[in-house]
């Protein structure tokens, strides 16, 4: 499953059911359309969005309804579940707490006349959900349903079942094992784990100043290059730990592997042994502790990620993500993580906000409320006002910083809090 940004695709067999309930027949033109409103579910940007009929989607906002575990009252009057069929659409290993509603796709789709009846219909797809730090997890849905003349409609039977990603996506942060140590104890979950993680990167994206320094030094010749030391960053050593994430749900019979390793390709390991960590709801994270040196050009050492479909003694290592202890040029995006927010766009008043004098904590959900709303308010977030200080807020911190200040960085103090409000 490739990284799902803010996009909301629809198979071309979406367009074949509109084509079939408004042709053939003249029922749907006829009938009055099931009611469906903006309370009836939550992300109804994104079904609404979805090229389809209004039964279409009060059927998909039923589904997920029903699958959350949330009331369909609202829906009651449109469309009802089926007391003698078969429904199927929880199971233990899905936590939707904290996830939206990223994209839906459509793959499968059944029309059939029934004259006495009204209309037949079959729908399935893919509903794929994501959260404020990136994470995703999808479930394959499947419903059939019909319409009577008179517009009612009966789903008589529904299903999910986990689908898990084919290539899942990566990414890592740098930082000192002191902090780790000192914050392990309170670390408990994926999402401990990544903030963490976030909060006390190193920072691995050379400055627009240090890629040009880079860039000369490339052009130096090897004698040259052994008296412009001063052209590369300056060298961080100490004890280290590379904390990797892998960012989609994966089944549990499938494997996720991290090697360290001096070549850019994944051989010649080395002795560092990461320790693997596996999540109830799914998803995985690996530790590589150990003394290194950061951006030092002379000894590079490189971080593999790998995923393997199937048991341990069947599949293929897939090769799903590289990362190294230089410090890479700042038009290269070194992480695979997706900017968090954009799909859950969300309009701000336009309106003077004032920090208090106190500096700001974006780990306080009230506090992190302001610091979202300055940087939507400059242009420089476009994502759920929630209080999660996750990727999307980070990412944005990050561009303000750069834009404003020159750093890149998504540190929070006093001077960023100062020019973000004033």
């Amino acid at each position: 499953m490739n990284r799902l940004f803010s996009l909301i695709i629809v198979s071309a067999l979406s367009a074949l059911l509109s084509a079939c309930v408004t042709t053939g027949t003249n029922m749907a033109s006829t009938s009055p359309a099931p009611a469906f409103t903006a309370e009836d579910i939550a992300n109804t940007e994104v079904i609404g969005s979805l090229n389809l009929p209004g039964h279409a989607k009060v059927v998909l906002a039923a589904l997920l309804l029903e699958m959350r575990g949330e009331s369909t009252a609202g829906l009651k009057s449109a469309v009802k579940f089926s007391k003698d069929g078969e429904h199927d659409l929880r199971n233990s290993f899905t936590n939707y707490k904290g996830y939206d509603v990223a994209l839906i796709e459509i793959d499968q789709v059944g029309v059939g006349k029934q004259p006495k009846n009204g209309l037949n219909m079959a729908m399935g797809g893919v509903f794929t959900f994501m959260n404020d730090i990136g994470q995703t997890f999808s479930e394959r849905f499947f419903a059939d349903y019909t319409i009577a003349r008179n517009g009612t409609m009966v789903i008589q039977n529904s299903a999910a079942t986990p689908e898990f990603s084919e290539f899942p996506s990566v990414t890592g942060f740098f930082v000192k094992h002191e902090a780790l140590v000192a914050a392990a104890p309170k670390l408990n979950s994926f999402r401990d784990f990544f903030l963490f993680a976030m909060a006390n990167s190193i920072p691995m994206t050379a400055t627009e100043e240090e890629t040009r320094n880079l860039a000369q030094y490339d052009t130096l010749s090897f004698f040259d290059k052994l008296s412009r030391s001063e052209l590369l960053p300056k060298t961080l050593e100490g004890n280290f730990a590379f904390l990797c994430f892998a960012m989609d749900r994966m089944s549990p019979v499938d494997s996720f592997i991290v090697k360290v390793s001096k070549s850019k390709l994944p051989r010649g390991v080395s002795s560092a042994e990461p320790h693997d960590i596996d999540f109830p709801d799914g998803y995985r994270m690996a530790i590589v502790e150990g003394s290194a040196k950061l951006y030092d050009k002379m000894r590079p050492f490189y971080i593999h990620a790998l995923y393997k479909k199937g048991g341990a003694a069947s599949g293929t290592e897939q090769h799903i993500g590289t990362f190294s202890n230089q410090k890479l040029p700042a038009d290269i995006q070194r992480l695979t993580v997706p900017p968090g927010g954009e799909w859950v766009a969300e309009k701000l008043s336009a309106k003077t906000l004032t920090a208090p004098p106190r500096l700001l904590n974006p780990a306080d959900r009230e506090d992190a409320k302001l610091i979202q709303q300055a940087l939507a308010e400059r242009g420089f977030y476009n994502g759920k006002i929630d209080g999660l200080f996750g990727k999307g807020s980070q990412s944005a911190l990050r561009a303000f910083r750069k834009n404003t200040m020159g750093s890149d960085s998504a540190q929070w103090d006093m001077d960023v809090q100062n020019r973000l409000f004033n």
